[in-house]
């Protein structure tokens, strides 16, 4: 195995921190330094009875030109060389001049070199972080070697150091199906086992050359680059460890593919891993579990850190549906981009201030069986699109308050009461499509109140309208409580939406869009339940609903067709800028409950057929306009050249 470690330094350096001992001379005998690696030895124990076939790759060690050697004299200043000649193979030379080496003194060495002017030699760092395997073919690459050399002198112009490996070699030999891996993980599952026993990191002495760890781990992992199964085949896999004793104890092999399927395997070693000695494990790998590929990394570890049951540095499928409750974790955390792979965790039922206050959050796909989504749970987060799971419960209290939302599709959706609208002060919200039916439990909260940017309203062929209240335990109509008012609730033009746009599926068996009128019609009874500032009323309308025209503030006049019969409370109420009210029906339509109209305008006028104005002027709820009733000429109405009088 080629080892890994990039150092760049010169030919030959030296420790200016050590004093000298001036009676040591410059040794011009030696003209050679050989640096040398013993050969890994296979265990005949497993190695040779198949877990590792003899014709595949060595393992053993072979030099690079970028490998830098640590030196160190028994007395005088620590040296580090680059080697030259051999690079490749598992013994380089140094060949040259002014090297400082001293005569009469020994020497150890070490690899990988470490750049410490104060380093010890009795506590030589190692680590088995960050251990990579790149192709199947070989060599394999690594820099998790830690060699050592026993004290050596200069004999017939050489000085010869002869290394030996520190570290153990797990060799998997992996049978898996087609596909591309990315990692590979052992894991000593042991039952009853709870104390780390893999050395993640620690030191090494150079006189007796054992390590010695610092802090342990469960886990080695180590990642895959190139490794590819074009059909059903085995692959070798190195880890590299410091010596361990791994007798009878269970270990599992999980080794991650790329399209997120994870595969498994248990062994039960028989002897222990010694150092400078390779040991092979063979595993016919099984379907363990999906792996959730997390796109925001802050995100994973949120969750790994919480629900990593089996300790593997992932979360799966399984995993992440035992999670009954979110918790705080994610609250106010301000690395968070997205979490789509919120819909995995399927044992969630409520989110309650799950998120608040996620600034970065844009985008959740929330579990389909989520139930309710309750105060704050994604208040004043960056999120701009949310998939909402048919059926669900969204109390008010701000649930999606002051969010970024851009559009929304709200599927068959229960809402109930709470101080503020679910979707309160979401102004960046531009269009929303109302693709099931809405409950509401009266009297509720106003649901998009503050959304001043909303253009634009679709209702699809599966939306209804349900509101209703329970009085003494049962559940009655509530009859007043409008959609305008399930929407929004002021008058107060600021807090109001500039609606253009509004359209009913044709497939819609109860509500209508007909004559293109930018307005929702309850098809049976030809009611006009929400307009907008550019709705014309079709002449089929005979009820024109309660608020029907609270999104309408930029309205200046409107025509009541002849076929209406009935107008709803407050149905033009929120109207300021409207001057002009046409009314063709020759019998003054009924009134219902409120007035109607807002009289804020200057030069507000309510024209009439001229033969109905008495009947206008003295109808109950039409006597209060007495003084704006003006008359026009049958067939002739204001703007056609006719201003109307009395």
């Amino acid at each position: 195995m080629a080892a890994g470690i990039g150092i760049i330094a010169s030919c030959l350096q030296v420790d200016p921190s050590v004093t000298e001992d001036s009676s040591l001379k410059e040794d011009k005998s030696i003209q050679k330094v050989v640096f040398e690696v013993k050969p890994i030895i296979d265990d005949d124990a497993q190695t040779r009875a198949g877990a590792v076939p003899q014709l595949d790759n060595s393992v053993d060690f072979a030099w690079e030109a970028t490998d830098t050697i640590g030196v160190y004299p028994d007395t005088g200043s620590q040296i580090y060389f680059l080697p030259t000649d051999g690079i490749g193979t598992s013994s380089v030379e140094f060949t040259g001049g002014g090297w400082a080496l001293k005569s009469n003194s020994s020497y150890v060495s070490y690899y990988p070199f470490v750049g410490d002017i104060y380093l010890k030699r009795n506590k030589i760092p190692v680590s088995f972080v960050g251990q990579k395997q790149v192709g199947t073919a070989g060599p394999f690459y690594g820099a998790r070697y830690f060699l050592a050399t026993e004290p050596t002198t200069s004999s017939g112009g050489v000085l010869r150091f002869t290394y030996n490996t520190l570290n153990t070699i797990i060799n998997v030999n992996a049978t898996l199906p087609a596909g591309t891996y990315t990692k590979a993980s052992l894991i000593i599952t042991e039952p009853n086992h709870t104390s780390p026993l893999f050395v993640e990191e620690g030191t090494y002495n150079m006189a007796d050359r054992t390590i010695v760890g610092t802090k342990h781990s469960k886990t080695l992992e180590i990642e895959m680059e190139n490794v590819t199964l074009a059909a059903q085949g085995t692959i070798p896999i190195y880890f590299m460890a410091a010596p361990i004793d791994l007798t009878g104890k269970e270990v599992t092999v999980l080794i991650n593919a790329s399209d997120g399927k994870r595969y498994k395997c248990v062994k039960t070693p028989t002897a222990p891993y010694q150092a400078g000695r390779r040991r092979g494990l063979t595993c016919a790998m099984v379907k363990d579990a999906d792996i959730i590929n997390f796109a925001d990394s802050e995100v994973k570890r949120i969750c790994v850190e919480n629900w990593d049951e089996d300790g593997d540095g992932e979360l799966d499928l399984e995993e992440a549906a035992a999670v009954t409750d979110l918790g705080s974790f994610f609250q106010n955390n301000k690395q968070i981009s997205s979490f789509n792979e919120l819909q995995y965790f399927s044992g969630l039922s409520i989110l309650e201030n799950t998120f608040l206050g996620c600034s970065n959050l844009t985008s959740v796909v929330i579990p389909s069986n989520i139930s309710t989504i309750k105060h704050a749970a994604f208040a004043s987060s960056g999120l701009q699109s949310i998939l909402l799971p048919d059926g669900i419960t969204i109390f008010g209290e701000g649930a999606f308050g002051r969010t970024n939302l851009t559009s929304l599709d709200l599927p068959r959706v229960f809402f109930q009461t709470g101080t503020y609208g679910g979707f309160t002060g979401c102004q960046s919200l531009t269009s929303v499509s109302f693709s099931g039916p809405i409950i509401c439990k009266a009297p509720s909260s106003s649901q998009f109140e503050g959304c001043i940017n909303l253009r634009s309203l679709f209702f699809d062929e599966n939306f209804s309208f349900t509101c209703y209240q329970t009085v003494n335990g049962s559940i009655g109509d509530y009859e007043y409580f409008s959609i305008p008012q399930f929407m929004w609730s002021s008058p107060n033009p600021s807090s109001i939406p500039p609606i253009s746009s509004i359209n009913v599926s044709s497939e819609n068996s109860l509500f209508d869009s007909r004559d293109g009128c930018n307005a929702l019609i309850e098809t049976l009874s030809n009611s006009l339940l929400l307009a907008c500032e550019n709705t014309v009323i079709p002449e089929t309308v005979t009820c024109i609903g309660p608020h029907a025209f609270l999104l309408a503030k930029g309205l200046t006049s409107i025509t009541i067709p002849q076929g209406v019969t009935s107008i709803g409370s407050s149905a033009f109420y929120s109207c300021k800028e409207l001057s002009s009210v046409i009314v063709l029906p020759t019998a003054p339509p009924v009134l219902q409950n409120n007035v109607p109209f807002s009289l804020e305008k200057d030069g507000f006028t309510v024209f009439v057929p001229s033969e109905s104005v008495n009947d206008y002027k003295t109808a109950d709820g039409w006597s209060r306009y007495s003084d704006y009733i003006r008359s026009f000429e049958g067939g002739t109405t204001p703007g056609s050249g006719n201003d109307g009088d009395d």
